[in-house]
C-alpha cells in the first residue's frame, strides 16, 4: 500500500534569482601600502646616476674625458629605461633558488 500518491503532472521549477551586485574597484594610492612610495623626478634620477657613475669603472676605458661625458649624458637620457629593465628583472629572478638547469 502506497501513502503518497502517484504524481501526474510535471513538477514546478522554483527559481531563485539572485541579484548581482557589481562593485567597480579604483586604486587610490594614498589608501594603500605605496602611500608612502615616491615617484621619480628628474633630480632624483639625477642624484642616483651620479652615485651610479661615480662607482661605476666607465672611466677606465674611456680615457678622454669628452668621450667619457658622451657616455655619460646618453646613459643619464636613458637612465628611466634602464631602471625600469633593472626592476623587471629582478622581479623576474629567481636568485636564491638553484633549478635543475643549474646542475
Amino acid at each position: 500500500e502506497l501513502l503518497i500518491p502517484y504524481r501526474d503532472g510535471e513538477l514546478p521549477i522554483k527559481e531563485k534569482r539572485v541579484k548581482k551586485k557589481m562593485v567597480l574597484k579604483t586604486f587610490n594610492k594614498n589608501n594603500s601600502v605605496f602611500k608612502t612610495w615616491k615617484t621619480d623626478t628628474n633630480s632624483s634620477l639625477r642624484k642616483a646616476f651620479d652615485l651610479d657613475i661615480s662607482c661605476s669603472k666607465i672611466q677606465k676605458f674611456t680615457k678622454d674625458p669628452e668621450v667619457f661625458e658622451e657616455v655619460s649624458d646618453v646613459l643619464f637620457s636613458n637612465t628611466s629605461k634602464i631602471k625600469d629593465m633593472f626592476t623587471y628583472g629582478i622581479g623576474i629572478s629567481s636568485f636564491p633558488s638553484i633549478s635543475w638547469l643549474d646542475f
